[in-house]
């Protein structure tokens, strides 16, 4: 597997078929491709941190989710909570919308670690590409890791004898 850093201390480990299509300091999209064909996009990004131990409350993540899902012209289709112990909490919502008569399929995440850093992980598939797609959001979430955080500088003290320049 390939590991992902993002810009917020976020790692995930993804197989080759992922490829990073887009990335700056808000976002990061990834698809994947198998045999040159799309298959699905996944867009992660950092979400508004809690005090260490909780997370967004369930409702507000699906009010959340439904008032950009009905843009498009979807509905919450599901909702669970895919983990729940000292280390993550993840919570699902999953959308269905027709686009050019076609079935979209989105599953939102809310990843909420222990320190109460939360990050938002969507991925989106045609229905006609749920067998591809298969457990792929799964095993990524599976591997959901922090960054260290690098180390603070020391304190430098003033050398005796010299005078700060202005």
């Amino acid at each position: 597997p390939l590991t992902l850093r993002t810009p917020w201390r976020l790692m995930i480990q993804h197989s080759p078929e992922w490829h990073i299509f887009n990335r700056n300091e808000r976002v990061v999209m990834m698809r994947q491709m198998r045999n040159g064909a799309l298959i699905s996009q996944c867009n992660i990004s950092s979400g508004n941190a809690m005090p260490p131990g909780q997370h967004t409350p369930d409702p507000d993540f699906r009010t959340d989710v439904e008032s950009e899902v009905q843009k498009l012209g979807g509905s919450v289709v599901a909702e669970s909570t895919l983990r729940d112990d000292e280390q993550w909490r993840i919570r699902r919502v999953q959308t269905s919308a027709t686009v050019n008569k076609s079935e979209i399929i989105r599953n939102y995440y809310l990843c909420t670690a222990a320190s109460g850093e939360q990050y938002s992980l969507m991925f989106s598939h045609s229905a006609a590409d749920s067998a591809a797609f298969g457990r792929e959001s799964e095993q990524i979430l599976d591997t959901l890791s922090l960054a260290r955080r690098p180390p603070s500088l020391p304190f430098r003290k003033q050398a005796r004898g010299t005078r700060k320049v202005p």
